[in-house]
């Protein structure tokens, strides 16, 4: 499965359910799926499941694409504008088509889509609250969908904390104008 492209969800499930029906021998199943996916230690039989090695093997390549050079400037092309930065992103496979429209390689969309299921955590602190990607978020939508301003980032307004005050109350939009606006001043010399 690391080599090809990943299988469709249904033939992942299709794979699981004959190897569970030559357990089996054809007969009902005795032990839940869960029980037998646990290891021996915990007193399971240590079967793989099929769809969590596949999840698992795409998200291998993460680490591959960030410490490759030439992978990393092939897949921040393929991400467009969010680059890098869609990794520490707290976005949900089922919105991944939506955040990055634009992706089309397959292989590519599978990884994204596995480390999205993987990566996606519902903030329990403060500092997670924090310290949370505001953009392709789950958890921050405007219209019911996902968003990515890329000026704001660039300006370096990328976590929560960088659009609260020092109260830690939400900035107006004057307070974020006047932080995405860069005052530039000239001096003219009069000889």
């Amino acid at each position: 499965m690391s080599v090809i492209p990943t299988p469709d969800p249904i033939f992942l499930k299709s794979i699981e359910g004959e190897m569970f029906r030559f357990l089996w021998n054809g007969e009902p199943e005795k032990i839940k799926r869960k029980v037998l996916y646990s290891s021996k230690y915990e007193g399971g039989l240590g079967i793989a499941n099929v769809t969590i090695q596949d999840m698992a093997l795409n998200i291998t390549w993460v680490k591959r694409f960030l410490n490759n050079t030439e992978l990393n400037i092939f897949v921040n092309a393929q991400l467009g504008d969010i680059g890098d930065l869609f990794w520490k992103c707290n976005l949900k496979k089922a919105d991944v088509k939506e955040g990055i429209k634009y992706l089309k390689n397959e292989f590519l969309l599978n990884v994204v889509c596995s480390w999205s299921d993987y990566n996606y955590s519902i903030p329990n602190t403060k500092n997670e609250i924090l310290y949370q990607v505001l953009w392709l978020n789950f958890n921050i939508r405007i219209d019911n969908k996902v968003v990515y301003y890329k000026t704001w980032e660039k300006k370096g307004i990328v976590y929560v904390k960088d659009i609260l005050n020092n109260n830690y109350e939400f900035m107006s939009h004057v307070e974020i104008t006047k932080k995405l606006v860069k005052q530039t001043f000239y001096i003219i010399t009069v000889c």
